[in-house]
């Protein structure tokens, strides 16, 4: 005898993801039909990347450039740092300090251009890395595997990160359900978990009744509740989630959450109509062996399906 408790329940995506552009262009392909099951990783559209791939282009000889100032800086330091090396070694009698400090003023100027042609090759490789970031995202892959909307932009249409969302995807398998708890069912459940020794959520049994009144295949599984009680309505929200290969479950609908006991302990249960009643007083008459009929008092439970539950 397990009648459960009904909730009104909420679905909700697990997962839900706007496809926003990182880069402005204009749209040359949508590779999806709205509506279509999308996976993680899929191609979804494709922005025009002629002006990206010439800027890199660009932006590699830059750094090729760069870099061969650097072998040039490079040797010209050898160079001074040979010259002056030779000077030093010198005897002083042969040269003047007057070469000695202009061999000296060269190296430095030869190191700090060489510093100089170091920061011009960071700076072009920087510029690389944006222009291969804004080529690579020429391409808007699906982040999460779900269900894609309205596509909101269509090929020729020009896009930027600050011109809205391209579509929508929402996960649909598996889904959550939230559902709110009353105070007083959130404190049995809780002192029932407490005295098995168990968590609320291995001690709840999670069904779903549809719209159309026919019950859910799967069970669902309890994956949280809310860190604190609503002050409004003194209730709080659980979030459940079920299994939907089926797509059955559609987000933002409503269904009628069932939540009995997952290992129930037996009680004894009389049919309904067997329960007399003598003003405030509920009983049953019990018919003996010997021919003899007694009235017995007895403390009723929840009922289900025509049976009631003797609770003492």
């Amino acid at each position: 005898f397990n009648p459960p408790e009904e909730f009104i329940g909420h679905v909700e995506p697990v997962q839900e993801v706007d496809i926003l552009p990182q880069i402005e262009g204009y749209v040359k392909e949508v590779k999806f039909a709205e509506g279509d099951e999308v996976k993680s990783g899929d191609l979804l559209f494709v922005i025009d990347d002629e002006q990206y791939a010439k800027d890199e282009g660009v932006t590699k000889a830059e750094v090729a450039s760069a870099k061969s100032k650097v072998i040039q800086a490079e040797a010209a330091v050898e160079r001074a740092e040979r010259l002056l090396r030779r000077l030093r070694a010198a005897d002083a009698r042969g040269i003047t300090q007057t070469e000695l400090d202009s061999a000296e003023t060269g190296l430095a100027s030869d190191r700090a251009a060489l510093g100089a042609a170091k920061a011009e090759v960071s700076q072009a490789e920087a510029k690389l890395a944006s222009m291969a970031f804004n080529l690579k995202h020429t391409k808007i892959y699906a982040p999460i595997s779900g269900r894609i909307g309205k596509t909101l932009q269509h090929a020729g249409d020009f896009v930027s990160p600050t011109k809205g969302a391209l579509a929508r995807i929402v996960q649909t398998d598996p889904v959550r359900v939230c559902f709110p708890i009353t105070d007083r069912a959130y404190l049995a459940w809780s002192r029932k978990a407490a005295a098995r020794g168990a968590k609320v959520a291995d001690t709840r049994r999670l069904r779903l009744r549809l719209a159309d009144g026919s019950i859910y295949p799967s069970l669902g599984s309890w994956q949280f509740s809310d860190n604190e009680m609503s002050a409004e309505t003194a209730t709080l929200i659980v979030r459940a989630q079920f299994p939907n290969a089926q797509r059955a479950l559609v987000p933002n609908a409503y269904v009628t959450v069932l939540a009995d006991e997952a290992d129930p302990a037996p009680v004894p249960v009389i049919p309904l109509l067997a329960v007399a009643k003598s003003g405030k007083t509920s009983g049953v008459w019990l018919y003996r062996k010997d021919g003899t009929v007694s009235f017995r008092e007895i403390t009723l439970g929840r009922h289900l399906d025509g049976f009631i539950q003797v609770e003492k």
